[in-house]
């Protein structure tokens, strides 16, 4: 809907694409994170906390794992 393709979970960083990470728990959608560069990944955490982490810095019992990585062009 929004021009996004799955791109088979590839988390490489690819130059003239936005990347976006969507984690799952219990097959239910608990985060997306969009991807800053080859190792950065960006994640709001609510209110006015916007962090960067490594894209599996946040899989666990909050947000599950990831579900999908999908790409679309810039």
């Amino acid at each position: 809907m929004l021009g996004y393709i799955e791109c088979n979970n590839d988390e490489s960083y690819e130059s003239g694409f936005q990347k976006v990470a969507l984690f799952s728990k219990s097959n239910d959608p608990k985060h997306a994170s969009k991807q800053v560069d080859s190792e950065r990944w960006s994640s709001k955490l609510g209110g006015k906390v916007d962090i960067e982490h490594p894209l599996h810095g946040l899989e666990g019992s909050g947000y599950g794992t990831i579900a999908s990585i999908m790409k679309k062009p810039v």
